[in-house]
């Protein structure tokens, strides 16, 4: 064994355990013939490897294993990938992906983790991403897809909305907005012309938001402004004014 060669670091807990070390990158022990290598290893390529010389199946992707916490990330933003390898691995997993940074690969209870951070200045779109693996007997992959994430600049906007025009004092306002793309949250804020603003969080299903017993004013406060804060999936948000409602009692 050549003086100054690294042990692989194996990461337990993973369904088919990998070996690697993120900081070397493909640390093995290095080899000149298998005399070198200490049992069950061989070598091969000048490394140490595990397995058996006559594998030359490349490992790849566990089928539906990949997912993402989150597809839809905002610049800056980070999220974390988890997938399943089909063997062990001897190198750290190479990721790529236009404007999307990789680090902190490791383990985690379903199988390989890193996380995905989009660049500050990446464009709004769909980003596919991919990664090139290596098993233990030296066999790499082509570049293999493992999930797609989205990256979203915009803010959310409301397409339509309802509000009352008139209620009476005492009586509770109920509204719903409608935006054009999916949201996390709404935030309602009403700002009588006599009165402290009164902030409601709203009720979210997709693209849309209800507040359906908002807030209740007399009749001092005359009129009620009305504005909406929406924030999407990826964090961007935008805050809309949804007019006034005049507060009198009816005839």
């Amino acid at each position: 064994m050549r003086a100054g060669s690294v042990i692989a670091v194996c990461v337990v807990g993973l369904a088919t355990p990998a070996c690697f070390d993120a900081t070397v990158g493909d640390a093995v022990l290095a080899c000149e013939a298998t005399s070198d290598c200490p049992e069950p290893l061989f070598c091969d390529g000048g490394r140490c490897r595990r397995g058996t010389s006559g594998d030359t199946t490349p490992p790849g992707v566990v089928g539906g294993s990949a997912r993402l916490d989150a597809n839809v990330i905002r610049p800056g933003a980070s999220t974390s990938l988890v997938f399943t390898a089909t063997e062990a691995l001897s190198e750290t997993p190479r990721f790529s992906g236009d404007d999307l940074g990789f680090r902190d690969v490791g383990s985690d209870g379903d199988g390989l983790a890193v996380d995905v951070t989009a660049g500050n200045f990446a464009s709004e779109g769909r980003r596919d991403i991919s990664v090139v693996l290596v098993d233990v007997a030296g066999n790499a992959s082509d570049e293999l897809f493992v999930a797609t994430l989205f990256i979203d600049t915009t803010p959310p906007v409301v397409q339509s909305s309802v509000v009352p025009e008139l209620v009476a004092p005492g009586a509770p306002i109920t509204m719903d907005v409608e935006a054009n793309e999916a949201i996390s949250t709404a935030t309602f804020t009403l700002t009588p012309a006599f009165g402290a603003a009164v902030e409601v969080p709203g009720a979210v299903a997709d693209a849309t938001a209800s507040c359906g017993n908002c807030a209740v004013f007399d009749a001092s406060a005359t009129a009620v402004g009305v504005s909406v804060l929406l924030v999407d999936l990826a964090g961007n948000d935008s805050t809309t004014d949804l007019g006034s409602i005049a507060i009198f009692g009816t005839p």
